[in-house]
């Protein structure tokens, strides 16, 4: 198994359980990340496999999610629940949305290209030191070579397939890149420990600093 397949798709705390459903990706994949109401994270293709309508429009009812356009309803298996359209026909038993292995590790969620399984815990590099604390994820125009390429300008060290360790504001922080596509990546920064409201201010403020050197550069 190859750990470099799993990839930080966004923190887990932007996942209310049976509330919202959040557009991620992976390599360029679109996807849907929700939360049941029992915990457990789905990461899905982010399209209806009975019309392509994007999943995320919809909404989660009883722990199913429920496509925009004609209400169809999946279960956490991914499978055809309900059509309210139609509830007498019979639920089409092959119609499934395609669905991507999953686990959360240092307050991330991890999405798998499928070459990994759910359970290898150890694929997911994320910040381990107790109490992280989030500070921002920001998209940066650019692709994933030039952030990282200039994170070492910043003094950062690589950590395994996606984490970068330094300072942010002369605070310990982790970054995790996600590559989105050639011109676009996601950097999800957290603090090893918890900020005044002025030295997260400070963070923030850096990173946008980053970011704008990143996309000067790319020009």
């Amino acid at each position: 198994m190859q750990s470099q397949s799993w990839q930080p798709v966004l923190p887990s705390h932007f996942l209310r359980a049976g509330e919202n459903i959040v557009a991620g990706f992976l390599s360029g994949q679109e996807l849907a990340v929700w939360r049941s109401r029992t915990g457990s994270v789905q990461a899905w293709d982010n399209r209806c496999p009975h019309r392509g309508t994007r999943l995320t429009l919809g909404r989660i009812i009883n722990d199913n999610l429920s496509c925009a356009y004609h209400g169809w309803e999946f279960t956490t298996q991914a499978s055809c629940a309900a059509i309210p359209a139609n509830p007498s026909l019979p639920l089409p038993k092959n119609l499934r949305v395609k669905s991507f292995p999953v686990t959360e590790s240092g307050g991330m969620v991890w999405v798998s290209n499928g070459e990994a399984q759910p359970s290898d815990q150890s694929a997911a590099d994320a910040p381990s030191a107790p109490g992280s604390f989030f500070c921002r994820s920001i998209g940066i125009r650019a692709d994933a070579s030039g952030v990282r390429a200039t994170l070492e300008l910043y003094g950062f060290k690589a950590h395994g397939a996606h984490a970068w360790h330094g300072d942010i504001a002369s605070l310990p922080a982790v970054i995790l890149i996600n590559a989105i596509t050639s011109q676009l990546t996601v950097a999800h920064a957290w603090l090893r420990n918890e900020p005044s409201r002025v030295e997260l201010t400070k963070a923030q403020a850096e990173l946008r600093i980053f970011r704008r050197d990143i996309e000067a550069n790319q020009n």
